[in-house]
């Protein structure tokens, strides 16, 4: 979210439009089944001509009387915008623009990467379209215990399955396994793989040196950190560097790769929580590291 809450609006009307799009423009029209209550309208609007945004409303009522307590009313205003902005583009906007008539793996596939920004942008800004993002968050709010993974996962696939089963299509279901992946990919880069940095820890003896190395190279800051070693109880400096650009300033600054040096152990992820990187992506950063800092001490 920004600071500014006009644009927090205008991103969440660009984003319930660009959802709405790659569900109804790409999805629907290509019977490639989504999941969620928007899977459960999909269905009822091709077996009934039920306008999918009005039953997307009516079936988010009892969920959102249910989940408003333990969401919070900022949170729960927001969905509702959303929620009201996506059945208003998807009854009434796109039903007045063409829709996407080509082969049906490629509306798969534009489908889902379509539908991934437009909900990269709702939840970016802390906001969803209701439907079981509010049933898993709530159950999620009353059991911090269970895996929200296993949770919306479940909830995805039988959506898919009953979608199958109902219109007896077994492609359908590889089809909506592969638009619901897609989708997912997406959400999981614009929110968090653009913005991805890297951390780097140090061991040394030498923490000054170090630090000065670091800021005239690179121009970056670090953390210093004392521990101990548990069996020797030997003393050292722990040197955390938060690392998001460090390889383009070393290869500006000249430096030539070496060897990973074995105390500098790197992470790399979103900067909300540092999943590991890659073996080539730990060993690049490493390479570029060691080059900057000065010798580090024996192992502990």
């Amino acid at each position: 979210m920004t600071k500014n809450k006009y644009t927090n609006l205008l991103l969440q009307t660009l984003g319930c439009f660009i959802s709405a799009a790659g569900i109804y423009s790409f999805a629907v029209a290509a019977e490639v089944p989504v999941t969620g209550i928007a899977g459960i309208c999909a269905i009822l609007y091709r077996l009934f001509g039920i306008p999918m945004g009005l039953s997307n409303v009516l079936i988010n009522i009892p969920i959102i009387l249910c989940t408003y307590k333990l969401l919070g009313r900022s949170f729960f205003i927001r969905s509702v915008y959303c929620m009201v902005l996506f059945a208003f583009f998807t009854d009434y906007l796109l039903p007045l623009m063409p829709v996407y008539q080509g082969d049906r793996l490629l509306a798969t596939i534009c489908g889902g990467v379509v539908g991934g920004i437009g909900d990269a942008l709702i939840y970016m800004n802390n906001s969803s379209t209701g439907g079981l993002d509010f049933i898993t968050m709530g159950i999620k709010a009353r059991h911090p215990h269970l895996p929200f993974g296993n949770i919306t996962f479940a909830a995805a696939l039988a959506v898919i399955l009953l979608n199958g089963a109902v219109f007896q299509d077994v492609d359908s279901i590889i089809y909506g396994i592969m638009f619901n992946f897609i989708v997912s990919a997406v959400i999981n880069k614009m929110m968090f793989g653009f913005s991805s940095s890297m951390l780097a820890m140090i061991v040394t003896d030498d923490g000054k040196a170090a630090c000065a190395e670091i800021d005239r190279v690179a121009d970056r800051g670090s953390t210093i950190l004392q521990g101990h070693g548990g069996y020797g109880e030997g003393r050292r400096a722990l040197r955390l560097l938060q690392q998001a650009a460090l390889r383009d300033r070393a290869r500006r600054a000249g430096h030539r790769p070496r060897l990973l040096h074995h105390h500098a152990a790197i992470q790399r992820g979103p900067r909300r929580g540092l999943p590991a990187a890659g073996v080539g992506e730990e060993r690049e950063l490493g390479e570029q590291i060691s080059n900057i800092l000065p010798p580090v001490s024996a192992a502990l």
